[in-house]
């Protein structure tokens, strides 16, 4: 189901639907790297040792807001493009973890990569 918002005066609209696009390979290392633009939910992804890292850049300079699907703030503070950054994340274990990317612009690029020891 579509809930369209606005249309043009003419009333002519198109709907076009994208299959996501296929995830990339982890890098050696990684148990998860994962590369998109605006807000979104990430594929699931598993991860059964604490603590792990996670690694993000950006493609613009602004605020980043990242949490795990169940709430849990992991990034929320100002990135600059290009700069490759980390934190670890402690606790937080399963086989359906995602993450919920916010305060990213619509046409900026992110890429998050999970790295587990």
């Amino acid at each position: 189901y579509f809930n369209v918002q606005s249309a043009p005066a003419d009333g002519v609209w198109t709907l076009t639907v994208v299959e996501n696009p296929e995830m990339p390979a982890p890098s050696p290392g990684a148990a998860f790297t994962y590369s998109a633009s605006g807000t979104r939910n990430t594929p699931p992804f598993s991860v059964s040792k604490s603590s792990w890292k996670l690694q993000f850049s950006t493609n613009w300079d602004g605020n980043f807001v990242v949490y795990l699907g169940n709430g849990v703030t992991v990034v929320n503070q100002v990135v600059t493009a290009g700069k490759v950054y980390e934190t670890y994340v402690y606790g937080q274990t399963g086989s359906t973890l995602y993450f919920n990317v916010q305060s990213a612009p619509a046409d900026g690029v992110w890429t998050l990569t999970v790295v587990v020891p």
